[in-house]
């Protein structure tokens, strides 16, 4: 009787210790698949200056953190409408993680004016309507009537040269400019709409 039970508690003993080791290979390769190390770090650092240079309308460094800026010899653009979103955008980067591909992305949370739910507002509307729009949406920004919403954005990063650069897509695109592209598309096919 002594001898089951002294081969039970061996049994079970034995059972825990290939269960920890499992586990344990396991949340390695886990780590190891996601996990971004040094590389992870200074991409991520990459995408948090490309952010504020963003943020601060510098549109040379903008240009010089962008993967393929093969937009000619002259910087981003970011005077107007991106100025005036860009300048009052709250950004959170996470830690890089490598995809299956080799590839890094920086999980980002920016939070940002919500300009399609800002021009279902009548009033806004109407003050759009009697004045110079960029000049009403400063005057909303400034008063905090303006909506805002949260854009989780998965910030494609490439290695350029030797050197991490910012991959823009249409998602990024439409957080930093606080929902335009979502906004644009919405007119569009309501215009489409009227047209049949």
């Amino acid at each position: 009787m002594k001898r089951k039970k002294k081969n039970g508690w061996l049994w079970l003993v034995l059972l825990l210790l290939l269960l920890a080791a499992v586990g344990a290979v396991i949340w390695l390769v886990k780590g190891r698949g996601s996990g971004a190390g040094e590389e992870g770090e200074e991409a991520r650092a990459i995408c948090e200056r490309f952010l504020t240079a963003y943020q601060e309308g510098n549109g040379e460094e903008v240009t010089e953190l962008l993967a393929g800026a093969g937009y000619g010899s002259a910087p981003v653009n970011l005077e107007g409408y991106p100025a005036l979103v860009g300048s009052r955008i709250r950004c959170t980067a996470e830690a890089a993680r490598r995809q299956e591909d080799g590839s890094l992305v920086i999980p980002v949370e920016i939070t940002a004016l919500d300009l399609p739910a800002l021009a279902e507002e009548a009033e806004f509307q109407r003050r759009a309507t009697e004045g110079n729009l960029l000049e009403v949406l400063d005057e909303y920004l400034e008063e905090g009537k303006a909506p805002e919403t949260v854009y989780e954005v998965s910030v494609q990063m490439i290695q350029e040269n030797g050197e991490w650069k910012v991959l823009m897509d249409n998602t990024l695109s439409n957080a930093l400019l606080g929902g335009y592209g979502t906004f644009y598309i919405q007119m569009a096919e309501e215009m489409a709409g009227e047209q049949k």
